[in-house]
């Protein structure tokens, strides 16, 4: 069965979305999803499915609203997924942290125009660079300091999008390869 990484936006970051890892397994086990797991508390859910199903992350976004309370987006990922955005980040051969690089994985792929909205001078020496459904983030000074927020991100590229940092894709890659 494929494997595949459910990524839920804003989840126990910045004191919104209070949630529970084993309340997240269980409405993932409600939806007849296979061997789920959580991996840290930030939102991000490995489960098995037997099929494909273009609904599936609404429906659990209308499970967490209902069960749980919280109005979130649940972006899906599949292992091929993950692995080409791991591989496709122009950003490796800066030998940064994992902690300095971002993905910021989209619901949809940007137009050209909508990324040509991004402002590459907005943030400096914070850079940016696009393939297909992920943004990538160099954030030299962190997180915290950069001008590139995510609201700003959707407002240009006309999508809503989850961030996750370097260390955590790539963990959610090994564990989906497992």
């Amino acid at each position: 069965m494929p494997t595949h990484v459910a990524l839920l936006r804003s989840v126990n970051v910045g004191g919104r979305g209070k949630v529970t890892m084993a309340q997240l397994r269980a409405l993932f086990e409600a939806e007849g999803l296979g061997g789920v797991r959580t991996w840290i508390t930030s939102g991000n859910v490995l489960f098995e499915i037997d099929r494909t199903e273009a609904e599936l992350a609404s429906r659990l976004e209308a499970r967490v609203r209902e069960e749980l309370g919280l109005d979130t987006r649940v972006l899906l990922r599949d292992r091929a997924e993950l692995d080409r955005a791991i591989a496709d980040n122009p950003f490796l051969d800066r030998g940064a942290p994992g902690n300095q690089l971002f993905a910021v994985f989209l619901g949809q792929a940007p137009s050209p125009e909508a990324f040509a909205r991004l402002d590459p001078q907005r943030s400096p020496p914070d850079a940016f660079a696009l393939r297909d459904r992920t943004l990538y983030l160099h954030l030299p000074s962190g997180a915290a300091d950069t001008r590139l927020t995510l609201p700003y991100i959707e407002r240009c590229l006309g999508t809503w999008g989850t961030a996750r940092n370097w260390n955590t894709t790539t963990r959610l890659a090994a564990l989906l390869a497992e």
